[in-house]
């Protein structure tokens, strides 16, 4: 039975009240304020890769997967808790290249007396 394209049953016209849910929109908007977000080191931190231009893609690509984990647009609380919790990790991760510079180079001057060539000269 074909279909009556004239028909008075036409279920095309909008709905009065949107379903946040039923929305699938890919683009994200978010309204964060950097400053007030953990930041690592100020001076290494940049030097060793942890930039706040870097922060702020994490951060949108974050809040942008986890919408689409839950198949629901984010509110602006879950938002500004998700870039905070990510902000953290950020920081706290900027200081793992700097700890472990310093730690190389502590323990190669507190050595440096037997540093020679591995299996050259004297055996102990």
């Amino acid at each position: 039975m074909p279909l009556d394209i004239t028909s008075s049953d036409s279920y095309d016209s909008p709905d009065s009240s949107p379903d946040p849910y039923a929305t699938s929109s890919t683009s994200v908007t978010t309204n964060i304020d950097m400053t007030t977000l953990p930041s690592g080191l100020p001076i290494l931190g940049p030097l060793t890769g942890y930039t706040y231009a870097r922060e702020g893609v994490i951060i949108q690509k974050q809040i942008a997967q986890t919408s689409m984990t839950i198949r629901r647009p984010l509110t602006e609380s879950e938002k500004s808790a998700l870039a905070y919790h990510t902000a953290r990790g950020f920081a706290i991760s900027s200081y793992g290249p700097t700890i472990g510079i310093a730690a190389g180079l502590y323990r190669a001057y507190a050595t440096r007396a037997q540093f020679r060539w591995p299996m050259y000269g004297k055996m102990i």
